[in-house]
Formats: C-alpha cells, sequence, structure tokens
C-alpha cells in the first residue's frame, strides 16, 4: 500500500486539510467497511461546535431524532430542492444507511473534522473505511460503537419520512 498526504489550504473560509489518495489507491465506496462510533448533542463536548441546536443539515436536534440520525461522509447528504421564485423548500431526499442488523440510519449530519468527511484509513487496521457516528442516547455504551460494518447498503429518501417517523410534522 503507498502512503499518500499532501495538505492544500484553498484559502480562508475554504476546505484546509488533508487531501484523500487518488482514487485508484483506494477501493470504491461501496466496497469498504463503515467505521462506526457514536456521539449525543445533549452531551455537546468535541461532538459538535458551540451550537449544538441543529445538525449540518439544518434540522433542529432533540431527543426524538436519537436512534434514528447519523453523521456520514459529506457526499452522502442531501439538499433540499428549492422554489425559484419563492425559496421554499419543495422536497428534500437525503441518504439512508442500513445495516445487517437491519438498523437504519438516516445522514443528516457530518463530521466537524474535514479529513473524516471522507474515506480514510482505520487506525487499527489500515484498510479504507467510510465514517459514520450515530446519534444515540449513550453512546459508549452503544453496542455498534467502534465496529467494523461491512455488508450495509445506502439509498436516497425523503427527509419528510424521518420527520414522520419521529412524530415531527415538515414545516416546508
Amino acid at each position: 500500500m503507498t502512503a499518500f498526504l499532501a495538505i492544500v489550504c484553498l484559502g480562508p473560509a475554504v476546505y484546509c486539510g488533508p487531501v484523500p489518495p487518488p482514487p485508484e489507491e483506494r477501493p470504491a465506496a461501496g466496497d469498504m467497511r463503515i467505521w462506526i462510533t457514536a456521539y449525543n448533542w445533549e452531551l455537546a463536548g468535541g461532538s459538535c461546535d458551540a451550537d449544538c441546536s441543529h445538525v449540518a443539515t439544518g434540522l433542529e436536534t432533540g431527543p426524538d431524532l436519537l436512534g434514528h440520525v447519523a453523521a456520514c461522509p459529506a457526499a452522502w447528504l442531501g439538499t433540499p430542492r428549492r422554489d425559484i421564485v419563492t425559496g421554499d423548500i419543495l422536497e428534500w431526499y437525503t441518504s439512508v444507511v442500513t445495516f445487517p442488523d437491519g438498523s437504519r440510519w438516516w445522514c443528516v449530519d457530518n463530521f466537524g473534522r474535514p479529513e473524516d468527511r471522507v474515506a480514510v484509513q482505520h487506525s487499527e487496521t489500515g484498510e479504507w473505511v467510510l465514517r459514520m457516528d450515530l446519534a444515540v442516547n449513550n453512546p459508549l455504551s452503544h453496542p455498534l460503537n467502534m465496529w467494523l460494518i461491512g455488508d450495509w447498503r445506502r439509498e436516497w429518501r425523503p427527509v419528510a419520512e424521518l420527520l414522520l417517523e419521529v412524530g415531527r410534522e415538515p414545516t416546508w
């Protein structure tokens, strides 16, 4: 395996961090395992910046979302489709990842560290993995915390389904 590290800074308020290796040096995303960690925005700490009231996609956090949502690779976060005149959200899709145990996790957040938003090499195995950080009540005791998961699948689903699943009304 060839080691590859470069640092790129593209100006203020733009991505500055490690450049992922060329695609030919890592497997396709669908062939990688997912390295699972867990967090809880209600505990603050390193899981979010000073304001933990919203995840990266803009959804308001709350205990009703814990156990349903996750921080995922940046490319897996959806963006709302807006009315060109009013700017109102018409529909909004994001990735839903299903694990072999049947659990489904909605990708609504990303990682604070840009280098965790893309494929990374696992610190112990050296293999290329994707990161997911599950938002749960008890991160340290969650059964998937610190596991490498294979045989997962990802699909695009409307965020309205998540909101209805947790008892919220879509506000758009």
